[in-house]
């Protein structure tokens, strides 16, 4: 599965669009409110009820919710509630979000050490003036320099203990989009060929008009994997995505990714990421 680097954290345009702790704004009912968005919050008083297309659930106070974009989620609080609320945008350079699969988790504050200090100091070093019904994006920040300097430390510390925490818990970040639109387009046609163990060589050298060889080193160059490796890692994480959020049976995600039964889709399964598929669904997270 692809990761970001630690040094690569930086590279992310992280845009907060709201960020606050204070008593839930009204209306207590939010439909559809910044799906396209990364969210992280923290009931500290009150519930709130979440539903998806898997179903619904009830999230008390003393758990932190995470989402990714994508997401169809509606939320219901409890008229008490008092939550801390960070809802940001995560960027590559070139505008690609960098999470496009639609995850949520809830997650014990108990089990995240140290992550709501960091949220909080974070939230200290914006202005004043930031209250929750501001967009911070549309903010024009009137710091010196050491401030601003200040406040780009904190964001990154956020950023950083977040996006362990997500990572951890099965989310799947992908790859900005190479600045060459042949390697962009093959991706997006191996995506689409999920059933095939094998790349389409032939199919892409004739709408792409490359060479085999060409396409090879473009892939190795722009992505530092070959074209049947990017396949095997769409294959991997369409299974992973059923494994962890579907109760599909094993059987139809085989079938899905063209194996004739279930032992020969574990099999591969396993060479790749060193677990059954049972484990892997029983443990929703990525193998270490």
């Amino acid at each position: 599965m692809f990761e970001v680097a630690q040094s690569d954290l930086w590279k992310l345009n992280l845009r907060f669009v709201m960020a606050y702790r204070a008593p839930l704004p009204n209306p207590t009912a939010w439909y559809d409110m910044h799906n396209d968005l990364c969210v992280a919050w923290l009931i500290e008083k009150g519930y709130v009820d979440i539903s998806t297309d898997q179903g619904r659930e009830r999230v008390h106070a003393g758990n932190w919710v995470f989402q990714s974009p994508g997401l169809i989620l509606d939320q219901v609080f409890a008229p008490e509630t008092h939550i801390i609320s960070m809802r940001f945008r995560l960027l590559w350079p070139n505008g690609r979000s960098l999470f496009h699969d639609a995850h949520y988790a809830v997650v014990d504050n108990k089990k995240l050490p140290g992550f709501k200090a960091t949220v909080l100091a974070l939230l200290k070093k914006f202005p004043k003036a930031i209250d929750s019904r501001v967009n911070i994006d549309r903010m024009e920040f009137k710091s010196d320099l050491a401030d601003a300097i200040e406040l780009e430390v904190y964001r990154l510390k956020f950023l950083h203990a977040w996006y362990q925490i997500v990572i951890g818990l099965g989310f799947i970040p992908r790859a900005q989009l190479t600045g060459d639109e042949r390697v962009n387009k093959a991706s997006e046609m191996l995506g689409s060929l999920l059933k095939l163990s094998n790349v389409p060589y032939k199919k892409i050298e004739r709408e792409l008009s490359i060479s085999r060889a060409q396409l090879d080193r473009l892939f190795v160059r722009h992505l530092q994997r070959s074209p049947k490796a990017e396949l095997d890692r769409l294959r991997l994480q369409y299974a992973r995505e059923q494994l962890w959020d579907t109760n599909a049976p094993i059987k139809q995600i085989a079938f899905h990714l063209g194996f004739k039964d279930a032992s020969q889709f574990a099999r591969w399964f396993k060479r790749l990421d060193g677990r059954n598929p049972n484990e892997s669904r029983l443990e929703k997270v990525p193998a270490v």
